[in-house]
């Protein structure tokens, strides 16, 4: 048989009423030279009926005993025959361009080993809340990158086969985070990495995502990045890194686990990563401000407002001067949210926040766009614009 030039790795589990929708999905490519091999991993329900139903000869499935997610997708790989490789979640969706977008780049640049784009964040329904698109924030993937970020899901990566038969499939022994370490191995290796600037798939949020797991992500994280220290070969530049991109892992947990309402695991966190970067409380612990405040916008955040009390009321005793910044950020937040709720004319959120910003800080009462806002959202919009063409008849000068 001839090899298709790309393969779609799957690996399921008990999500026989989500894998269709992934196979729908990739039918739907405009590109459509492809294998898709969906490993079963196991699973107790009808996954087997779902899959064997598509009668497409490019939908290929494999049933192995429940081995967990890396050895899902490494069986997967071992199925497979394309020149390069694509990764699919079982419950996310590729939109059409996927493929024929990254297979572009990596036709027309040899050099480049290993592919994403950016995707977006949606709800069961297709809702989306936030379009991820890691070339703005992260536009080199390079070692440095891979160290403290993951900036993609595996969902929006394609890359080629020869890369991944240099560095091995996903590490099964990582309870979470073997995507992030295959990528970060391959950095190592010296893989050369890019993104299309091209929204190219869905991550879908659901109830059982692993990243509503706070505390197991953390310690995935964790063996990851010892298994990655653990190298006696590593450069002395990058040993001495290790405290930097520890505490930053801890400080990002703690983001999460205040998120989750995890408190006890959050508080012990944050401390470790003071711990570990002192650095970090200096200049009225600006650097973790600044990172708490990032995590409010996102998507895993429902209520802003709510993370940021949780967060400033369960601080350990060593993030000092951070202690009295809650009113501040309560401020930066609330009208971050104010100005936003306003472009989508959402006077509830407008008016809630309004009444959370100006006690926290009431410097914003002498901005006139505030007040301008601030009364079209008490007043409502018809009686605020009779009320401007007033002042404006009555000001000197006017008709």
């Amino acid at each position: 048989m001839t090899s298709p030039k790309v393969s779609i790795i799957t690996s399921t589990y008990n999500r026989s009423y989500l894998v269709g929708d992934a196979i729908r999905s990739v039918q739907a490519q405009t590109f459509t030279d492809y294998e898709m091999i969906i490993v079963d991993d196991g699973s107790p329900d009808n996954t087997h009926d779902v899959v064997t139903g598509f009668d497409d000869p490019r939908i290929r499935y494999v049933y192995q005993p429940n081995a967990g997610l890396a050895a899902g997708r490494n069986t997967a790989i071992r199925h497979s025959r394309g020149e390069y490789v694509a990764f699919l979640d079982d419950d996310d969706l590729y939109l059409p361009h996927n493929l024929q977008t990254q297979l572009a780049m990596l036709e027309s640049r040899p050099e480049i080993g290993w592919t994403t784009g950016g995707y977006q964040v949606t709800n069961m329904e297709g809702e989306v809340g936030y379009e991820h698109q890691a070339w703005l924030e992260y536009p080199q993937l390079d070692l440095h990158t891979w160290l403290f970020h993951c900036p993609t899901c595996p969902s929006a990566v394609v890359m080629r086969r020869a890369w991944l038969e240099r560095v091995g499939g996903f590490d099964e022994q990582l309870p979470q985070t073997e995507d992030w370490d295959l990528w970060l191995r391959l950095a190592y290796a010296g893989c050369q990495m890019a993104c299309v600037e091209s929204i190219v798939c869905q991550y879908r949020l659901h109830n059982l995502n692993m990243v509503h797991n706070a505390v197991k992500q953390k310690r995935g994280t964790i063996l990851m990045l010892d298994k990655f220290f653990a190298n006696p070969q590593l450069e002395p530049n990058l040993q001495a890194m290790q405290p930097t991109i520890y505490a930053y892992a801890y400080l990002k947990s703690a983001s999460r686990e205040y998120i989750a309402n995890d408190i006890a695991e959050a508080r012990s966190d944050m401390a470790r990563a003071i711990e570990l970067d002192p650095s970090a409380v200096e200049n009225q612990s600006e650097k973790v401000y600044q990172h708490i405040i990032g995590w409010a916008s996102n998507p895993l955040v429902s209520d802003p407002i709510c993370y940021l009390r949780t967060a400033f009321r369960n601080l350990p005793a060593s993030a000092g001067p951070l202690q009295k910044r809650e009113r501040e950020a309560l401020a930066q937040v609330a009208m971050m949210q104010f100005f936003s709720a306003y472009q989508s004319q959402d006077w509830r959120t407008v008016r809630r926040m309004l009444a959370i910003a100006i006690p926290s800080q009431p410097s914003w009462l002498r901005n006139p766009g505030v007040w301008s806002i601030g009364a079209e959202a008490i007043l409502g919009p018809q009686i605020t614009g009779q009320l401007r063409k007033l002042v404006r008849r009555l000001r000197p000068g006017s008709a």
